[in-house]
């Protein structure tokens, strides 16, 4: 997209070429800051054409993902991602398809979403791999250069294997309320290797969104209340290592912007605290026994491959 374009102007474009709806976006940050995306509208109220909404001071054009556009995006950190992230793109033989870089440096592959199919940003558990679905957004382009078409080719259809395994991981996850029997027990945690845990996940330079969302950052979040921070925070700290109990006295006690800051230390912020943490470690196990259920059965399909060619005396 051309630099000399305003947003207006490049979001008419986009929503005349792909017949997507489109929204304002501010880009806040750079250089060495991490961008923060800011929507300057409630986008999933908007009904998604550049004429309806003000695009004064955006610089940036957002376009919702999931049905209203009917499209799906595989979000990639590169600077995070390892070769799990690559060994999932090739186990599934990822197509050819539209392909953004993003203000990180990473990669949006845009996917169409088959009709009828709900899908949440509920992603596998790898990491620098997100997905954006029926409640996400993403930048498609910018006025400032940050947002860049990398393969201009029409979306592809989504892989029916990527759709399956992200089909399994919702429906795992629709069950997700808890009751307070159901939480685990609450272990003893010393503050002193809490907080020297905390502070080696915050300080690493490699991964730049806990330390954001932690300092009260909603970005790219849908639900930005307390609670939601709260699920937020205990999801990256679930997937970052660690137990339901660090998680829940987090919440209690060294998070600034979610429920506990705000009520104090009561029963129900209590569970409140607990029920995410729970939810949050659960999602990781689910996350993790899926993962492995499909590198088995990988395995047993390369080992089954080779072994047929073999004549090994098996009557």
């Amino acid at each position: 997209m051309s630099k000399s374009l305003n947003a207006y102007e490049l979001a008419c474009r986009i929503n005349n070429r792909f017949s997507v709806p489109v929204f304002p976006v501010r880009l806040l940050g750079g250089a060495n800051e991490s961008i923060q995306k800011q929507p300057l509208v409630k986008w999933s109220l908007v009904d998604g054409e550049p004429q309806s909404v003000s695009w004064q001071g955006a610089n940036a054009v957002g376009v919702p993902m999931g049905k209203r556009s009917g499209l799906i995006a595989i979000d990639l950190d590169d600077y995070k991602s390892d070769a799990e992230t690559e060994n999932w793109l090739f186990r599934h033989s990822v197509p050819r398809t539209r392909t953004h870089k993003t203000a990180s440096g990473g990669r949006h592959l845009i996917f169409k979403q088959p009709n009828n199919v709900v899908l949440s940003n509920r992603a596998p558990n790898f990491r620098g791999l997100d997905i954006r679905s029926d409640g996400g957004f993403i930048v498609w382009a910018d006025t400032v250069g940050l947002y860049q078409t990398i393969d201009s080719s029409s979306p592809a259809d989504l892989p029916l294997s990527i759709l399956r395994e992200l089909k399994a991981i919702n429906q795992a996850r629709k069950n997700d309320r808890l009751c307070d029997s159901d939480l685990p027990v609450l272990q003893h945690v010393c503050q002193t290797s809490l907080c020297l845990k905390l502070e080696h996940a915050l300080n690493n330079v490699a991964d730049l969104g806990l330390k954001s969302r932690f300092a009260g950052s909603t970005n790219e979040l849908t639900d930005i209340s307390r609670s939601g921070m709260d699920m937020s925070i205990a999801g990256m700290l679930a997937r970052r290592g660690f137990t339901f109990s660090e998680i829940a006295i987090t919440l209690m006690f060294h998070f600034n912007f979610g429920t506990a800051a705000r009520d104090g230390e009561t029963p129900r912020v209590w569970r409140g605290a607990m029920r995410c943490a729970a939810r949050a470690t659960r999602e990781v196990m689910v996350q993790s026994n899926a993962k492995k259920r499909i590198i088995e059965k990988s395995l047993r399909g390369a080992i089954g491959q080779k072994l047929g060619g073999l004549d090994i005396g098996i009557q």
